[in-house]
């Protein structure tokens, strides 16, 4: 008896050992496949208070702004893609002394815009279809469908990850979260643990950073973002099936701000092949 719980708990161990030691390599050499069809929903909250100094006395200023868009994505060759944005709202809420709460809904130059894209020298080109998108808009797609090979492989390395493994990344080469793109700075990532998301097998990776962004939000200039962004990485199909970002903003221009931002990707996968 005494044999066989030994034996047992030795086996028991060794499972555990490999379980525990399983590798996975995270970045793909090529982020957007043939086939691959999905539809992605970001959202972005930030909320702030401050005070204006009014000469005789100081007034409180409270501030939301709430983003959401959806975007769909359908890969239709090696070289040839369509992108459609589907939504792309943002709002901001303001409780300005002597006002009371004043609601403005921002236009969005992407809302209802559809393109094709074309792989020419390794490089997407995206040709306007419908809607009235100006040419930095559509520059600014361009790059973030470019970037994310190069991102891929900043972000997860080049190497296997195994669960309980730290390592630094650049943030300057992170590509765009939410509004946010060119960052200089820091970071760590850690590889949680797995986890399941629409019954896909996902890698939870930390990335810790503080960084500073060249732009901020409408109308704000250079501004510190720091925090952690939760990603869970689909270890078969080699995409985040989903993001978190939770963190503070300070931006000292057009007033002194430093407050929550939370933002998030939902990916949901349409087709692979």
């Amino acid at each position: 008896m005494k044999t066989i719980l030994t034996a047992s708990v030795s086996l028991l161990l060794a499972s555990s050992s490999l379980l525990m030691a399983e590798s996975y390599q995270l970045a793909s050499e090529n982020p957007l496949p043939a086939g691959l069809h999905t539809k992605t929903t970001n959202t972005m909250s930030f909320d702030f208070k401050n005070e204006m100094d009014m000469g005789e006395q100081v007034m409180e200023v409270a501030m939301m702004m709430r983003g959401k868009s959806v975007e769909e994505l359908k890969v239709s060759a090696a070289d040839s893609l369509t992108l459609k944005i589907l939504e792309d709202a943002f709002s901001v809420t303001a409780n300005l002394p002597g006002l009371g709460e004043q609601k403005q809904n921002l236009p969005r130059p992407l809302a209802g815009s559809s393109f094709t894209g074309t792989l020419t020298d390794g490089a997407w080109n995206l040709k306007l279809n419908e809607g009235n998108a100006p040419a930095e808009e559509i520059a600014g797609k361009e790059q973030e469908l470019n970037q994310r090979a190069q991102s891929e492989k900043a972000m997860f390395g080049e190497e296997a990850r195994s669960v309980g493994d730290t390592w630094k990344f650049d943030p300057s080469k992170m590509g765009r979260i939410g509004d946010f793109n060119e960052f200089t700075g820091e970071g760590t990532a850690t590889f949680v643990a797995i986890e399941e998301i629409d019954g896909a097998k996902c890698a939870k990776v930390v990335f810790d950073f503080k960084a500073k962004v060249k732009e901020g939000l409408d109308g704000m200039g250079e501004a510190g973002l720091s925090g952690k962004m939760t990603v869970w990485r689909d270890v078969e199909l080699k995409l985040d099936r989903s993001r978190e970002f939770k963190g503070k903003i300070a931006v000292a221009e057009p007033m002194p701000i430093d407050a929550p931002i939370t933002m998030t990707s939902k990916v949901k996968i349409l087709g692979t092949k």
